[in-house]
């Protein structure tokens, strides 16, 4: 009789515990190598007392225990393989504990330049974890600290193949919709699919099993009407709706996206009293969707903004100011009071390294930075093993500003390059590397008060990766002068100096784009080609600088400061060999730097 008594309170016991256990939060004291465990405890307090009434433990009941603590055994050590968590908690450690403890480790191997995968050296990690924790006042067994260190990267090794299942199930909505719908048709409806949090996850599923077998545009259409619960008509109208997730690349695209206003077919059918219930609340959740997403860009840009003019108070544009915030692949801000002339305009000279392409790719704004980095795209430079591209800032130039001065949008991993800033484009400042998990420059350390540069070299330091180079999607002066430029057949008639009657409408243009800094220093540098006397070419460029000069002060005011230079054919552009290079070499320029504190 006393032997199912002790059953019965050890099941219930067992059954107290469970629930314990399920509770799995709240707090206990640090463990240590002396502890005792809460179920030992009570075990052994259980059976004392019986042992004080006289009861003597059979044969039989000693195996029994012996088994229920072999199971128990078992269980604890399930429990920790599989969830990593439990054991975190038993030991008191956090997680960022933990985590940062194994990226230790990682760092002492790489050191050492020994195997770092956790998978083949278990056991020197979970040594290595071990040691760390008694270090730390944590005692845990070898067992204990490798099957956390194992169940944490099985846990990592989940979240990654989740994502990948999810990317390839995206290429296969894509592939069918694409299909069957066309590529215009299947915008709003393919992106719907994909996003799983909008629809019930079951349902989606199902669905989607279906359109990847459907062979052809009515049965994917009947299967896309039956997910929504929507009437032919209305599937249509969602066949025109643009995507609503995609990734913003500027402010001034979120500015739109925040403007967006719903076709005009749509929008009748929404009132027409014959929208089902389904339809209105699709459309009423992309609307908002976009509204969210142009709110949350446009909340960091601002913050760009800020910090931008709160180091260059005397920085401020007006109602037509130009300026926009970017952001790069990795989800940075990057505000450019210039806007999209902060870009490298041109290619100088390129020498692609290893595995090096589409050289293009790296002018103008950038294109690639809401896009999956797939290594080689046309749209990205891809510099190469020790490759060097020379670039020129053909419409603005890089100027020294409170704060960085050059951003470069690289993708994937920022990988060593080196910088070089000039002038001229043939004598060159080492300004150095470009690493360190930044695209940030800041040359003021090598540059003089005033000084502007519009041509920069970057040379990739020979690096390991999979593409190997910096692969470079763009490169803006942050903030920089503005650089304007007339042909002198537009202003002047051949060696003379006098404007022509049409001139003033081109120089009024000009005036509008400098009109977007208050303030500001305005130099105008008048050039020539080489055709006559250096002398003659000389004074001839300074007399067209003062005829724009004057011209330019009247429409402008006296905000400005105004420096006029002649170089005659000093600085060409162009080589002279050919008419068309004289006619780019014949030229006024205006650099307009805003006024900086």
């Amino acid at each position: 009789m006393i032997k199912y008594a002790i059953y019965i309170v050890v099941g219930l016991f067992l059954f107290i515990s469970c629930g314990n256990s399920s509770e799995g939060k709240k707090e206990s004291a640090p463990l240590n190598s002396n502890d005792i465990s809460s179920s030992e405890t009570e075990e052994n307090d259980l059976f004392s007392g019986l042992e004080e009434d006289g009861w003597e433990m059979d044969e039989e009941t000693q195996k029994g225990l012996e088994q229920l603590d072999a199971f128990l055994e078992g269980v604890e050590s399930f429990s920790a393989e599989m969830n990593y968590e439990l054991l975190l908690h038993k030991k008191q450690l956090s997680k960022e504990e933990f985590q940062a403890t194994l990226e230790t480790i990682n760092k002492e191997r790489i050191g050492q330049s020994k195997a770092i995968d956790p998978k083949t050296e278990a056991t020197a990690y979970a040594e290595a974890f071990q040691s760390k924790m008694k270090d730390a006042g944590v005692a845990m067994t070898l067992e204990e600290a490798e099957a956390l260190v194992l169940a944490y990267h099985e846990k990592e090794d989940q979240k990654l193949t989740s994502k990948y299942n999810r990317i390839e199930t995206e290429k296969e909505i894509h592939k069918v919709l694409q299909k069957n719908l066309g590529d215009r048709k299947a915008g709003f409806l393919e992106e719907n699919l994909s996003n799983y949090q909008n629809q019930n996850n079951k349902e989606r599923v199902q669905t989607l099993r279906k359109l990847a077998v459907s062979t052809s545009e009515k049965e994917t259409r009947e299967a896309l009407k039956a997910y929504y619960g929507i009437s032919e008509e209305e599937l249509s109208l969602l066949e025109q709706f643009p995507k609503v997730l995609e990734k913003l690349p500027s402010e001034k695209a979120a500015i739109a996206l925040g403007e967006y206003q719903i076709p005009k077919a749509m929008e009748t059918y929404l009132t027409s009293g014959k929208a089902s219930s389904n339809f209105k609340t699709i459309v009423e959740k992309a609307l908002q969707q976009k509204e969210q997403l142009s709110d949350q860009f446009l909340v960091e840009a601002r913050k760009a903004r800020k910090q931008f003019y709160k180091k260059n108070p005397n920085w401020i544009q007006n109602d037509k100011s130009t300026d926009n915030t970017y952001i790069d692949e990795r989800g940075h801000f990057v505000f450019l009071p210039l806007g999209d002339v902060s870009f490298a305009d041109a290619i100088v000279s390129q020498k692609l390294g290893t595995a090096g392409a589409n050289a293009e790719g790296i002018l103008g704004p950038p294109d690639m930075s809401t896009k999956r980095f797939h290594e080689v795209d046309e749209k990205i430079c891809n510099l190469g093993r020790k490759g060097q591209i020379t670039l020129a800032f053909t419409d603005n130039s890089l100027a020294n500003v409170k704060g960085p001065d050059l951003y470069v949008f690289e993708m994937g991993a920022i990988e060593p390059t080196n910088l070089e800033i000039s002038k001229d484009g043939s004598h060159w400042i080492a300004v150095g590397q470009i690493k360190g998990g930044t695209a940030l420059v800041d040359i003021e350390p090598f540059v003089k008060p005033g000084d502007n540069f519009n041509f920069i070299r970057l040379t990739d330091l020979e690096t390991s990766s999979g593409i190997p180079g910096a692969d470079i999607d763009a490169v803006a002066a942050i903030g920089g002068a503005m650089l304007l430029t007339l042909d002198s057949a537009v202003l002047f008639d051949s060696g003379s100096y006098t404007l022509k009657e049409s001139a003033r409408k081109e120089l009024q243009k000009l005036v509008e784009k400098i009109k977007a800094f208050p303030s500001g220093t305005i130099t105008i540098n008048g050039h020539t080609d080489n055709v006559g006397k250096p002398s003659s070419n000389l004074q001839l460029s300074e007399n067209r600088a003062v005829s724009v000069a004057s011209v330019i002060q009247n429409l402008l005011g006296d905000n400005y400061q105004y420096q006029i230079h002649g170089y005659g054919d000093q600085q060409p552009i162009a080589p002279n060999n050919t008419p068309e290079n004289k006619q780019k070499n014949r030229r006024v320029e205006l650099l307009v730097t805003p006024t900086i504190q």
